[in-house]
């Protein structure tokens, strides 16, 4: 097993290090903390522009196609330096959804904004009475002609605040608990009747 990172990997790792020591020292990221939503968005455009974003999109949806290794690695670095963003929320759970569950006009549609860092993504799947059960669903969607009406509540929406697209676990048949009958919406974060309560995390980012 080759262990050594790719030419691209390596790359990343040196220019995502520069970028965390100029633009996130300590000091930088007490201030950054203090901002409404925790992260700055000159600092989201900057990963865009560095490729980090688009790092684990397939190429075909204008990403760099790198694989789970560079993922790793990107979120190590992160992590060494508290860095607080909508990555986790927009790329790799929001993307992954998408690129896993997606149909392709769905892909064409989302994939390239998350790469450029001009769409965030949310992944609204846990409820109140949930607890580890990703299967205990309440919310549930009512189909009609003209498409899906989603009724019920979600909690900890990590980045929701900032978010384009919501990515919605609902039910569409069974009973909370029932690991059939889910389905995936997306759902503009503008729809009519949706509401927010916003509030801060513990790492400092927003929910």
């Amino acid at each position: 097993m080759d262990c050594n990172l790719t030419q691209t990997q390596s790359l990343f790792a040196e220019t995502m290090g520069r970028f965390l020591r100029e633009q996130y020292c300590f000091r930088q990221r007490e201030q950054i903390m203090n901002s409404p939503v925790g992260y700055l968005e000159e600092h989201w455009r900057m990963l865009a522009e560095m490729g980090v974003l688009g790092a684990t999109i397939p190429g075909e949806f204008d990403g760099l196609g790198e694989d789970r290794v560079t993922s790793t690695m990107i979120m190590e670095l992160f992590g060494g330096a508290l860095f607080t963003s909508p990555y986790v929320a927009t790329v790799l759970l929001g993307g992954g959804l998408v690129l896993a569950a997606g149909g392709d006009e769905q892909r064409r549609a989302v994939l390239p904004g998350v790469a450029a860092g001009e769409r965030k993504l949310a992944f609204a799947f846990a409820e109140q009475h949930g607890g580890f059960d990703v299967a205990r669903v309440g919310l549930w969607a009512e189909a009609s002609s003209t498409g899906f009406t989603l009724s019920g509540e979600k909690c900890v929406v990590l980045f929701a605040e900032v978010a384009d697209t919501l990515i919605v676990l609902a039910r569409t048949a069974g009973e909370p608990g029932d690991p059939n009958g889910l389905t995936l919406f997306l759902v503009a974060a503008a729809a009519p009747g949706l509401s927010r309560n916003d509030y801060r995390t513990q790492d400092g980012g927003c929910a």
